[in-house]
C-alpha cells in the first residue's frame, strides 16, 4: 500500500515542482514526504534539475544578447566612421575647396560604402518582421517615398549641371534668366543644399536601425551615393574641364558613382537576404 502511494506521488510530483498542481494535490504531496524520503529526495532532485535548466537557459538568453550587443556596436562603429568620412570630405570640399578631393572623391566613397556593408553584416539581423499588416504597408510606404525623393533630387541636380553646360558650350549669356556671373553661386547652393537633404536621409536611417530596430543598410548606401553625387558636382564646378569635354566628363563622373553607389546597395540586399535565411 505503501508503494503504491509513492508510485502516485511520484507521478504528481513533475506538477507539484512545476507549480501547476491543484491546492489539494500540492497538500497531498507534502503531506506524505513529511513521512517519505525517498519521495522527499526525489522532489529535491526535480528542482535542482529545472533550476539547472534555467540557469542554462540563462546563460544561452545572455550569450545571445551579448552577441547582438557586440553586432550593434560594430555596426555603430563603423556607420560612425562612415559618417565621420563623408562630412570630413564635404568640409574639404565646401569649406577648403583643396584641390586634391578630386583624386580623393572615389577613395573616400568607396571606404565609406565598404564601412557600411561591414556595419550591416552586424544589424541586418535585428528586422522586426512583426505589428500589424497596416503597420508594415506603411513602413513601406515611407521608405518608397524615401527612395522617389532621393531620384528626384539626384535627377534634378544632373540635369541642373547638364543645363548649365549646355549654356556654356553654346555660348548662352543668361541662365533662368540670371547672368552668367550669377549661376555659379545658384549652383554651388543647389548643391549645397541637395547634400543637406542626402545628409538628413542618412541619419534618419541610422535612427531607423539604432533606435526602431529596422533593416537599411541598403537605405544606407542609396543615400551614401546621393551625398557623394552632390559633392561630386561641387568638385566639377570648381575643376571645370574644356569645353569640348565638359559634358563627356560630368556624365562619366555620374555614371562612375552611380555604378558604385548601385553595387553597394546590390551586395547591402544579397548580405541581408543571407543574414535571414540563416536566422530562419
Amino acid at each position: 500500500m505503501e508503494k503504491m502511494k509513492c508510485a502516485i506521488v511520484q507521478d504528481l510530483i513533475p506538477s507539484y515542482v512545476d507549480e501547476i498542481c491543484s491546492d489539494a494535490t500540492r497538500e497531498c504531496v507534502e503531506e506524505h514526504i513529511k513521512g517519505c524520503g525517498e519521495c522527499r529526495q526525489m522532489i529535491e532532485l526535480c528542482k535542482n534539475h529545472v533550476t539547472s535548466g534555467k540557469k542554462i537557459e540563462q546563460r544561452e538568453l545572455d550569450g545571445l544578447k551579448k552577441i547582438k550587443r557586440i553586432g550593434q556596436f560594430k555596426g555603430q562603429i563603423c556607420c560612425g566612421l562612415a559618417l565621420f568620412l563623408m562630412v570630413s570630405f564635404a568640409m574639404n570640399v565646401f569649406v577648403v575647396g583643396d584641390a586634391s578631393s578630386d583624386a580623393m572623391h572615389t577613395p573616400v566613397f568607396i571606404a565609406c560604402l565598404i564601412l557600411i556593408l561591414v556595419s550591416g553584416a552586424g544589424y541586418t539581423k535585428r528586422t522586426e518582421m512583426g505589428g500589424t499588416q497596416n503597420g508594415r504597408k506603411s513602413a513601406g510606404g515611407g521608405i518608397l517615398l524615401l527612395c522617389v525623393l532621393s531620384m528626384v533630387i539626384g535627377v534634378y541636380m544632373l540635369g541642373l549641371n547638364v543645363s548649365v553646360i549646355k549654356m556654356i558650350v553654346d555660348g548662352k549669356s543668361d541662365f533662368w534668366g540670371m547672368e552668367l556671373l550669377k549661376v555659379g553661386p545658384f549652383l554651388t547652393k543647389q548643391v549645397l543644399v541637395g547634400y543637406v537633404i542626402f545628409m538628413g536621409f542618412f541619419l534618419y536611417d541610422l535612427f531607423r536601425i539604432y533606435r526602431q530596430g529596422k533593416d537599411g543598410n541598403w537605405l544606407l548606401c542609396l543615400h551614401t551615393t546621393g551625398c557623394f553625387l552632390m559633392l561630386q558636382f561641387m568638385i566639377w564646378m570648381r575643376r571645370m574641364d574644356t569645353i569640348e569635354t565638359l559634358l563627356p566628363s560630368v556624365l562619366c563622373m555620374t555614371a562612375f558613382t552611380l555604378l558604385f553607389g548601385v553595387l553597394g546597395i546590390a551586395v547591402s540586399i544579397v548580405m541581408g537576404d543571407y543574414v535571414k535565411r540563416r536566422m530562419n
